[in-house]
C-alpha cells in the first residue's frame, strides 16, 4: 500500500469510528446558575471509561462527544484498555462559584463515579481541587470507578491503587523548588516523544533548537526536561508575551518558568506576540512543542516554520491546528505530509500513563522514577513501531493505525501494554531519575 492509500485507509477508519453513537450521554443544568454539564462515554471497553473535566463557556455536546473518542484513542495506547470518556462544563471558567459547580455536577454523576467512570483535571480544572471535591461526596479518588472496574474486587490490588495514587502529591525537585508529580508528568511524556523521534531517525535531540508554545504545566515541563536532554530552548511564549534566546534559555530561567508559569515578569526581555512572532520565523526552529491553546496553529505558520528549519512537532496540547475537525482534519493531514507531527494522544498521554501504571503497580514496585520510566517506555515503544510501518512517514497517520488496531482487537492492546511494560522494567534503576 502507498502513502496516499495509507493515508486515506486511517481517514476511513476515524470517520467509521467517529460516526458510532456513544454508549451513554448524560446531560444536567445546574439549578442555582446557567451552567450546562455533558458527560459522554464512548464504550464501557474494559467495564470502565475515563476522561477529565474540560470547562469553558462555549463547550458542547459535539465537543465533548469527539473528546471522549479520542481518548479512547489515547486509552488504547497509554493503557489501561477501557473506554474513552469526557465531562464538559459549560461556565465561564472564571465563574467565582466554578468549582462549587463542579461539586453539584459530580453529586449528579456520583453513580458512575463510584462504578466505572473515572475523571481528571482537563481544561481549566486542577486534579488536587476535584479529588478534594469528590472526598467531600465520599468519592475517595478521581479514579475510584476505574479502580473498581480494573481491579476486579480484589481487595490486594484495590488498597495497592489508591495507596499509589497518593505518588501524584510526590516532589519532583526544580532546582531547590519541589513541583508536584501531577504537574510534571504530562510535560516529560511530551519530552519523550520528540527524543523517542529523534532516537528512531538514529539521532539525538541534542542541540536541536526548540520552541515552546506555552508556559502552563505542560509546556513549562517539557521545556524542563528537554533542556536536560540536551535540546536548546530558544523560544517561549505565554498567554501574554514571548521570549526568544539566539544561545537558548539558561537552566536557572527554565527553572523560573517551572514555579511560576508564567513567560511575562518572569524572563528578562518580553516581547509582544506581535515582535515575537516576526523575530520567530529566522530563528530556524527544529521542534515545536504546542502546549497552549486548541485551533491556534495554521498550516501557513508551520509552512514559514520549516523553511527555516521545522521538522517536528510533538503536540502537548488538544487538538492545536486550525481545523474543523477533531480526529485528523484536513489541517493535521497536510502537515502529517510535510514534516513529522506527534499528535496530542500519544504526546500528552503522560498523565493518562500515570494512572494506568499506579493502578496495575504493587506498591513495594512503584516510585517516582519507577513512573518516569514507565511513560519513557511506552512513549519510545510507540514511536518505534509508528516508526518502522512507514519508515518514519505520516507519523500521525501510523500512530491512528496503531491506536485503532488495537480497539478492534484487544489482545493487541495487551500485547503492546505488556512489551511496554517490559521496556519499562528491563530499564529501571532504582534511585535514577530518567531524563
Amino acid at each position: 500500500m502507498n502513502l496516499t492509500d495509507f493515508q486515506n485507509s486511517v481517514v476511513d477508519r476515524l470517520q467509521h469510528f467517529s460516526q458510532q453513537e456513544p454508549e451513554i450521554t448524560f446531560q444536567w443544568k445546574d439549578k442555582r446558575s446557567t451552567a450546562r454539564g455533558f458527560l459522554v462515554i464512548n464504550s464501557l471497553r474494559g467495564n470502565a471509561a475515563g476522561g477529565g473535566t474540560r470547562v469553558h463557556e462555549h463547550i458542547t455536546l459535539e465537543e465533548v462527544t469527539t473528546l471522549a473518542k479520542i481518548m479512547e484513542i489515547k486509552f488504547a495506547l497509554s493503557g489501561p484498555a477501557i473506554g474513552g470518556a469526557k465531562t464538559g462544563i459549560r461556565i465561564d471558567p472564571d465563574h467565582p462559584e466554578k468549582y462549587a459547580i463542579l461539586e453539584r455536577w459530580y453529586e449528579a454523576i456520583r453513580p458512575l463515579l463510584t462504578e466505572y467512570y473515572g475523571t481528571g483535571s482537563d481544561l481549566n480544572t486542577d486534579i488536587h481541587k476535584i479529588n478534594h471535591l469528590l472526598r467531600g461526596l465520599g468519592i475517595d479518588n478521581s479514579q475510584q470507578g476505574i479502580i473498581h472496574a480494573f481491579c476486579q474486587g480484589d481487595h490486594f490490588r484495590t488498597q495497592a491503587a489508591y495507596h499509589n495514587m497518593h505518588l501524584l502529591n510526590a516532589s519532583v525537585k526544580v532546582g531547590q523548588a519541589d513541583i508536584k508529580l501531577a504537574e510534571m508528568v504530562t510535560g516529560f511524556g511530551v519530552a519523550q516523544t520528540a527524543i523517542a523521534y529523534y532516537h528512531a531517525r538514529n539521532e539525538s535531540i541534542q542541540n536541536k533548537r526548540i520552541y515552546i508554545q506555552g508556559a502552563g504545566n505542560v509546556g513549562a515541563a517539557a521545556a524542563f526536561y528537554l533542556h536536560q536532554a540536551g535540546a536548546v530552548i530558544i523560544a517561549m511564549t505565554d498567554r501574554d508575551a514571548g521570549v526568544i534566546r539566539d544561545k537558548g534559555l539558561s537552566e536557572q530561567e527554565i527553572n523560573q518558568v517551572v514555579k511560576s508559569r508564567r513567560v511575562l515578569n518572569v524572563l528578562t526581555d518580553n516581547m509582544t506576540h506581535q515582535q515575537f512572532n516576526q523575530q520567530l520565523i529566522s530563528a530556524n526552529i527544529d521542534v515545536l512543542i504546542p502546549a497552549a491553546g486548541s485551533n491556534i496553529i495554521d498550516k501557513n505558520f508551520i509552512d514559514q516554520m520549516q523553511k527555516s528549519g521545522l521538522e517536528l512537532i510533538a503536540c502537548g496540547a488538544n487538538h492545536p491546528f486550525v481545523e474543523s475537525e477533531y480526529c485528523y482534519g484536513l489541517c493535521s493531514q497536510y502537515l502529517d505530509g510535510k514534516l513529522a507531527v506527534v499528535p496530542d494522544f500519544l504526546a500528552n498521554m503522560g498523565m493518562a500513563r500515570t494512572f494506568y501504571t499506579m493502578m496495575s503497580t504493587p506498591e513495594d514496585k512503584i516510585s517516582v522514577d519507577y513512573i518516569f520510566e514507565d511513560i519513557k517506555a511506552i512513549m519510545h515503544n510507540a514511536i518505534d513501531k509508528a516508526f518502522t510501518m512507514t519508515g518514519g512517514r505520516l507519523l500521525t497517520a501510523s500512530l491512528y493505525d496503531l491506536a485503532l488496531t488495537n480497539i478492534d482487537l484487544p489482545d493487541k492492546t495487551a500485547n503492546f501494554l505488556k512489551q511496554s511494560a517490559k521496556k519499562s522494567q528491563d530499564n529501571h534503576t532504582p534511585g535514577i531519575a530518567i531524563l
